[in-house]
């Protein structure tokens, strides 16, 4: 989002639990309902993030509002460059040490396609890629199944992950 400042009006995103109250700024939230996490992330300007319609804090630029669904906590980021979280302006993906199984849920609502995961560990493997959105789906899964060793089969919009090269 690219908020106009309006001092008398304020812009207010509600996301599950958690609601941001914006004052003019340019952040981005990411809470789509298959992620564990709703995540905030300011690059300009003042939000607060508020859980449950109660303000819990103030952002700075620079900061990350991190929301678990499961645990109802809210935990608050200073990241070091915003660099990944801008990215999808210019159609890039970028994981930063992150489990495969969240990088294949990006893919999937990307692309429109479905994975079925054999492996629990596999899941859990975290991964740090970085490759532009457009990028085919068979090609991001051959360039992260080499680095998970693993191997994928396809029928229809269906992606069988399996470990093993």
């Amino acid at each position: 989002f690219d908020v106009a400042k309006k001092t008398n009006k304020a812009f207010i995103v509600k996301a599950d639990n958690v609601e941001v109250k914006v004052l003019g700024t340019k952040f981005n939230i990411d809470a789509y309902e298959n992620q564990e996490h709703i995540t905030t992330t300011l690059f300009e300007g003042i939000v607060s993030v508020g859980l449950h319609g109660n303000t819990v804090q103030k952002l700075n630029p620079g900061e990350q509002a991190v929301f678990s669904k499961t645990s109802e906590e809210l935990k608050i980021l200073q990241l070091e460059n915003t660099d990944g979280e801008e990215a999808w302006r210019n159609n890039m993906l970028v994981f930063e040490n992150i489990p495969l199984s969240d990088i294949l849920n990006t893919l999937s609502r990307e692309h429109n396609v479905t994975f079925d995961i054999d492996s629990e560990n596999l899941k859990q493997l975290h991964i740090t890629a970085r490759f532009n959105s457009t990028l085919p789906v068979d090609t991001a899964l051959a360039i992260l199944g080499k680095s998970a060793e693993f191997k994928y089969t396809k029928q229809n919009n269906i992606y069988k992950i399996t470990v093993g090269k």
